[in-house]
């Protein structure tokens, strides 16, 4: 792992994601915490907070610049949340997330 190594973590003010933000924080990981509370994130010493809202595919743009992983926490009320997010994780390799 490289110092440059950026991670985006969603749901970040919840209790998995806050728990993968730490982890990965802990291990030298650079860290993106998304919330759509990202002010909730100043509890996560190390993590810049950024906002994102799975209602507003747009928020992921500036979100996942620069980073080369994504835990992503879909939200449990939206069944279709992968199909509408797959157009902003899709892997620059050509990887579908949802295949």
């Amino acid at each position: 792992m490289s110092d440059s190594t950026k991670i985006l973590v969603t749901g970040a003010t919840g209790n998995a994601g806050r728990a993968v933000a730490n982890a990965l924080i802990q291990r030298g990981f650079n860290v993106t915490a998304g919330s759509t509370r990202p002010s909730s994130t100043v509890t996560l010493p190390g993590a810049k907070a950024v906002t994102v809202r799975y209602e507003e595919p747009d928020t992921f743009d500036a979100a996942l610049e620069g980073v080369s992983g994504v835990f992503l926490i879909a939200p449990p009320m939206d069944p279709d949340a992968p199909t509408k997010l797959a157009p902003k994780i899709r892997s620059p390799w050509g990887y579908d997330p949802l295949t």
